[in-house]
């Protein structure tokens, strides 16, 4: 039977994959800011026929723990993107982007739910569990659970099975990926009695024992300038994951817009800061006076404090 050889491995150390697995690919027909529309459409692409490509060799599903498309209604040029470019049977717990409202509930008005009805997608909720390719040479079957489903412990109606899990829930493995997260924070012991799990919604990589979070396919925002992205290869036999890079172009990702963004933002801030000391200066010293007690009694950073009297001089300059 063909197998792929990963990048990073040598020929002696061949691997027959029994499931590729990802999440978070957010196929989108839009472009994020920090990159080119025309660059990352093809991008795109080319990392879905990599995936495609992969999944033809080992002839083995693509599971997907969510997040297929970037919204829940895909037009029909991007569902018939889709069709072309996904493995021939790519196997999804959806993720919010994937559900109108962010409700299972909502599943049947979406573009996930047409691709399953053209059978190229297996949709898993509520812990069905589906037998991965010919159960007669290895014996393993995957469960899923959909965003906002709580997962269950694995069925294990069969000792001698490998199970694993697709879960779209927000998990993170020491750090929260921002603020109150409230992600779920995996030491790689509490398996729920599965040999493998694969989290998706944090876009972040990371591997915790046999807890997976495969980040994102695509490069979307500048704190992934330096990411590389990466699908997985599971053997089921031996219960190994091997790391398959996405290919990528470096330098495509741009961050000159935070700039711009960032100097708005400032300059709102420094109007609003003197609006404020407008309002509380003393009728009886100069406006200056006014605006130097002020600033010495709010402290304000003295970045702030070069901008308010660069604008000051602006404005005498005018009258």
């Amino acid at each position: 039977m063909a197998r792929f050889i990963p990048r990073n491995m040598s020929p002696v150390r061949k691997i027959r994959f029994d499931a590729i697995v990802g999440a978070d690919t957010h196929i989108r027909e839009d472009c994020p800011v920090c990159r080119e529309p025309e660059e990352y459409m093809k991008a795109q692409w080319t990392k879905l026929d990599f995936i495609k490509a992969l999944c033809a060799t080992n002839h083995c599903p693509f599971c997907h723990a969510g997040d297929l498309f970037d919204h829940w209604r895909p037009s029909p040029w991007l569902i018939s993107m889709a069709l072309e470019h996904l493995p021939a049977m790519t196997i999804v717990a959806p993720g919010q982007h994937d559900l109108a409202n962010h409700s299972l509930v909502e599943l049947p008005k979406t573009g996930l739910q047409t691709l399953a009805q053209a059978e190229r997608v297996l949709i898993l909720t509520d812990g069905f569990e589906r037998v991965l390719g010919d159960p007669t040479r290895v014996p393993a079957s995957i469960s899923g659970y959909a965003y906002g489903e709580t997962a269950k412990n694995a069925p294990k109606s069969d000792k001698n099975r490998k199970y694993a899990l697709l879960w779209h829930h927000l998990t993170c493995y020491r750090d929260q990926p921002w603020p109150d997260a409230g992600a779920l924070q995996i030491d790689g012991a509490n398996m729920m009695g599965y040999d493998l799990v694969v989290s998706g919604d944090n876009h972040k990589q990371f591997l915790c024992g046999h807890w997976l979070n495969p980040g994102s396919m695509m490069r979307m925002d500048c704190t992934q300038k330096d990411f590389q992205p990466a699908v997985y290869g599971w053997n089921a036999k031996n219960n190994t994951i091997t790391r398959i890079p996405l290919p990528i172009k470096k330098g495509v990702v741009n961050c000159d817009h935070l700039n711009k963004e960032n100097k708005i933002d400032r300059d709102v801030r420094m109007e609003a800061y003197i609006r404020r000391a407008q309002k509380s200066y003393e009728t009886k010293l100069s406006y200056t006076e006014n605006l130097k007690r002020h600033i010495k009694k709010t402290k304000v950073g003295k970045e702030v404090e070069e901008l308010v009297w660069e604008a000051v001089e602006a404005e005498n300059k005018l009258k």
